[in-house]
Formats: structure tokens, sequence, C-alpha cells
């Protein structure tokens, strides 16, 4: 694990994306949010602007990707909301840098607006 996250800082664009395959390999319920915080505190705030929406469309789709399947309890969904709440400056910036992309406030807006329905269901049963 340590050398595939060592691997995501490397100048090599091709080891990076290849790094962001394996990573998405190696997250289970028990690391994924070891892996997003340190991708969020080590990975996003040295990486390009290129590369940081890369990297934060990585993480939010491991994260919300086959109905937040690494997400068992409303305390996961807690942390899931305080990273996104992490990310939103984070987003804006990239996205006034990076012109065309695709990573965007209201992505993000919409994605909250999702975990809360997802929060809603899992609180009723």
């Amino acid at each position: 694990k340590p050398l595939i996250l060592q691997a995501l800082s490397d100048a090599d664009g091709t080891i990076r994306t290849r790094a962001l395959e394996l990573l998405k390999g190696m997250t289970t319920r028990k690391n994924i949010r070891e892996l997003m915080t340190q991708l969020l505190r080590q990975h996003v705030p040295q990486a390009s602007s290129g590369y940081r929406k890369v990297l934060i469309q990585h993480m939010i789709q491991l994260c919300s990707g086959s109905k937040y399947q690494y997400f068992d309890g409303s305390g996961d969904f807690e942390w899931y909301l305080d990273m996104l709440f992490e990310l939103i400056p984070i987003v804006i910036l990239t996205s006034n840098e990076s012109v065309g992309t695709t990573t965007s406030s209201s992505t993000t807006s919409t994605l909250l607006l999702d975990t809360d329905k997802e929060v809603a269901t899992l609180l009723q049963h």
C-alpha cells in the first residue's frame, strides 16, 4: 500500500494513472477513510490543477460508486460529507484554474444531495 500511495506522486503520469487503478482494487470498507484522507491531505494539495481534478474525481467515484458500497452506517456518511465539504474550496479553485473542467461546485452539490438521500434511506432501515 505505501508503494502505491507513493506512486501517486510520481512525475510520470502513466505511473500515477496505474497507481490510481491499483488503489481502486485495494479499497475496502476498512481502509476507505484512511486512503481518502491520505489523498486529501497529501496528494491533492501538491497536485497540478489537471491531476488534482483527476484525483478528486477518483476519490468521489470510489466513495459514491456502486451505491456507496464501502459505507455501512450513518457515521460513514458523516465522514464522507465532511470530506466533500473539505473538497468544495479545492474544487472551486481547480475549476477556476482549469478551463473546461468537468469538476465543479455544481457536481459537488449534486453529490451532497445524493448523499443526503442515501443517509435518509439508511436511517429508515
